[in-house]
């Protein structure tokens, strides 16, 4: 009888085994980076994998910072406007990449989108305690050290060089959406397939939710900060 019942108790556990069902579940961080909150969403059913995936983002937004803000000290676009008149500085594949798209983006905009506007906005006090209305005189001299067409950049020794004195690099406005690719690039690298980044408005949906539906994206209304204008479903 014991010879018989042993398989049929081993056949009931592994039945039971082989239904058990996956969770599927979605993990959210939020960090701090490049002046604003960072929301990050991954869904998985492996928690250990979604761990791996917030400190790989993070340190890809923490990293382009470290390179692209224009207000730390040691960063490659503060060295490259502290020799702005002196000489070319050598930088990073990421900011000479971020400066070329900018360029592009430029003659895509009829240069409406200027990454020198640095010397405009400080001017203004933009981002400081010392915000003001600045002379005409005082715009004028800074709008003439806005001209792109000036920088000169070497493919080959991957340099940047401000031929003038006062000009102001600034990448605030593409920084944060390079970020954002390259933190999708390590989750890739990961094996995760499903994630929402919120980079202060910068989004990137990769996959589905965990029901397995389209991710759903909001848009603030203009002039209504608690209001929707829309909903995109990506």
């Amino acid at each position: 009888m014991k010879k018989i019942i042993i398989p049929f108790l081993l056949i009931v556990l592994f039945l039971i085994g082989g239904c058990q069902k996956t969770t599927i579940d979605t993990y959210n961080q939020d960090f701090f980076a490049m002046d604003t909150y960072i929301t990050v969403q991954i869904v998985t059913d492996d928690i250990k994998l979604a761990e791996a995936g917030f400190r790989a983002v993070e340190k890809a937004f923490l990293s382009i910072d470290h390179l692209t803000n224009r207000f730390q000290s040691d960063s490659e676009v503060t060295a490259v406007n502290e020799q702005a008149g002196i000489g070319p500085v050598q930088v990073s594949k990421d900011v000479f990449a971020l400066v070329e798209t900018s360029l592009e983006w430029s003659d895509k905009t009829d240069g409406v989108f200027n990454i020198l506007v640095g010397s405009v906005m400080d001017l203004w006090g933009f981002g400081t305690e010392n915000s003001r209305i600045p002379a005409e005189e005082e715009l004028a001299a800074a709008l003439d050290l806005m001209d792109l067409r000036a920088i000169i950049l070497d493919d080959e020794k991957s340099t940047i060089y401000l031929p003038e004195k006062g000009m102001v690099l600034d990448l605030g406005g593409v920084a944060k959406g390079y970020a954002t690719d390259k933190a999708v690039e390590v989750l890739n690298e990961l094996g995760i397939k499903n994630a929402l980044i919120n980079a202060g408005g910068n989004v990137y949906a990769l996959g589905k939710k965990a029901d397995g539906t389209a991710w759903k994206v909001g848009v603030q209304a203009p002039r209504d900060p608690q209001g929707i204008a829309a909903v995109l479903v990506v």
